[in-house]
């Protein structure tokens, strides 16, 4: 055999090869788009029977056709459209259609879609994406469906709190101090009536009995009765004064303090 003729049988042989490869990728995908469109998976199957509609053999091109026409007239369609929540139509925005990404703006074309209930979900820079089921029938087409954003919450207002000073209220004063002066000064003066009164039986006696002629003794005793009464008496005053004292002083001066404030506080 001559080397030409050897080149010819290779092409030949390598042709047939890609047409057979060819060939059973158009079977393929007509098998393929067959199944799915008997499963409702339209949009799976109308890819499929576009790739077997062309550049296949004459067989399966006819029959791919035939079942793409088909599909595109039960295939569902739905325009999506956009708008704020003053109901301004915005495009500028991110479509999925049950969780996969589809489009990054919105153009007004019709998207295809299986029959049934999908979810779409929409998404603008700088806003919470919104989310819309949406039920397709078979055959509809140009299914308007709308979505709304809402308007945005208003800008939180601050918060101004008064700040209020709340003053303690003094502490009762302790009454320690004048209860022991008070008993101090009860007893002096009582330590004064005893004394006095037993100076005065004294001397009374002293003038019965033996006046003007009385021992130095008997005198020099009822001169220091006399003595003590009066000590115990200036003593037990001055107890009695120094209690008040303690008593009343912090009391006027709380109540002082009190009306200053409130005073203060009605300006």
């Amino acid at each position: 055999m001559k080397r030409p003729t050897l080149f010819v049988a290779a092409a030949l042989l390598t042709v047939s090869s890609a047409a057979r490869a060819g060939d059973r990728e158009c079977a393929a995908a007509a098998e393929s788009g067959q199944l799915l469109r008997k499963m409702g998976k339209l949009v799976e199957a109308q890819a499929q029977l576009r790739a077997c509609a062309s550049d296949c053999p004459k067989l399966v091109e006819s029959d791919c056709r035939q079942w793409l026409a088909e599909i595109e007239q039960r295939l569902p369609t739905v325009v999506v459209g956009a708008e704020d929540h003053t109901g301004r139509a915005i495009a500028d925005v991110a479509l999925k259609v049950d969780g996969k990404p589809v489009a990054t703006s919105l153009d007004g074309h019709p998207l295809s879609l299986n029959p049934g209930t999908h979810k779409l979900e929409v998404a603008q820079c700088g806003a919470p994406a919104v989310t819309q089921d949406v039920t397709v029938k078979e055959g509809a087409k140009a299914v308007a469906v709308n979505v709304r954003f809402p308007a945005p919450p208003p800008p939180q207002a601050q918060q101004t709190t008064a700040t209020t000073t709340v003053t303690p209220a003094p502490s009762a004063p302790s009454l320690v101090a004048p209860i022991v002066l008070g008993a101090v000064g009860v007893a002096g003066v009582a330590t004064f009536f005893a004394y006095h009164l037993s100076a005065k039986s004294d001397l009374d006696a002293l003038r019965t009995d033996c006046a003007p002629r009385c021992g130095g003794d008997q005198v020099d005793t009822v001169d220091r009765k006399i003595l003590v009464s009066h000590v115990a008496l200036g003593a037990g005053v001055t107890a009695l004064l120094g209690a008040a004292f303690v008593y009343f002083l912090p009391r006027l001066g709380s109540s002082r303090t009190t009306g200053d404030l409130r005073a203060w506080n009605t300006f």
